[in-house]
């Protein structure tokens, strides 16, 4: 329940706080599908966390920071790359690792990868979505975040069922 609270909160204060131009169907694409997933993400790692499954709570919550934190400094700071790449990646990545998901829940967490790999390629609202290396870098850095807490993940709950 916490997960599906925090998809609805986060998507509600997205809205309110950045206020996105969603009359656009490609930028309500590039956001709808990503925005629910990492937040849901996030109310899931809160919810490990509450339940006393720190390691894995605490992992998915430094990854998740880390990924928000570059897509902070893509819109802030102009970094050259997908903020929203980076962190649909991170959590598809790690949504893969969880076995305890249905395997149609994590199938479905890669489906913002796609869209947004989609939308950059062949609908490009910006010029910085055009810019094919900045969409490869997202997508590096979410992989690159995402396995290296899987592999943390793994080594710290080495004989846990992922």
């Amino acid at each position: 329940m916490l997960p599906l609270l925090c998809a609805i909160l986060g998507v509600m204060g997205y809205k309110r706080g950045y206020r996105p131009d969603w009359r656009n169907p490609y930028l309500l694409l590039y956001d709808i599908p990503t925005l629910p997933v990492a937040f849901a993400f996030a109310g899931m790692a809160l919810q490990r966390l509450l339940h006393g499954d720190v390691a894995r709570g605490g992992v998915y919550t430094a990854a998740l920071l880390l990924a928000v934190l570059i897509a902070a400094g893509v819109q802030y700071a102009s970094w050259p790359l997908s903020g929203h790449l980076t962190v649909a990646t991170t959590v598809g990545c790690l949504e893969m690792t969880d076995c305890r998901h249905l395997l149609w829940w994590r199938i479905l967490t890669l489906t913002p990868i796609v869209l947004l790999v989609w939308i950059r390629i062949f609908r490009p609202q910006s010029a910085l979505m055009a810019d094919r290396g900045n969409t490869l870098r997202g997508v590096l850095a979410g992989l690159l975040l995402g396995g290296l807490s899987a592999c943390t993940l793994a080594y710290c709950c080495a004989g846990a069922v992922l």
